[in-house]
């Protein structure tokens, strides 16, 4: 069966990116999180509360990959780089 919905893809496009974002952070492989989900927001969240003895969501994990990406784009800006160059 084929679709051509795309309804949802730039959704997938934003988490993706965050999950990178994350996974490369922590030092993961990208092959155990983005491109297969073998390993879940809520498992690396778990594995860092108990690293951390605090207590982490995975939704604290995804937004702490959006800043990853935010800051990744400010630095980007000060050569000129822009959204064109996306």
């Amino acid at each position: 069966m084929e679709t051509d919905d795309e309804t949802y893809k730039p959704d997938l496009v934003v988490f993706s990116e965050h999950y990178y974002a994350l996974s490369d952070t922590l030092g993961i492989c990208k092959f155990t999180t983005a491109e297969t989900y073998a390993l879940f927001r809520e498992d690396l969240a778990a594995g860092l509360s108990a690293l951390w003895g605090r207590e982490v969501s995975g939704e604290e994990l995804l937004t702490a990959g959006e800043r990853i990406v935010n800051l990744e784009r400010l630095y980007n800006v000060r050569p000129g780089l822009s959204r064109a160059d996306d």
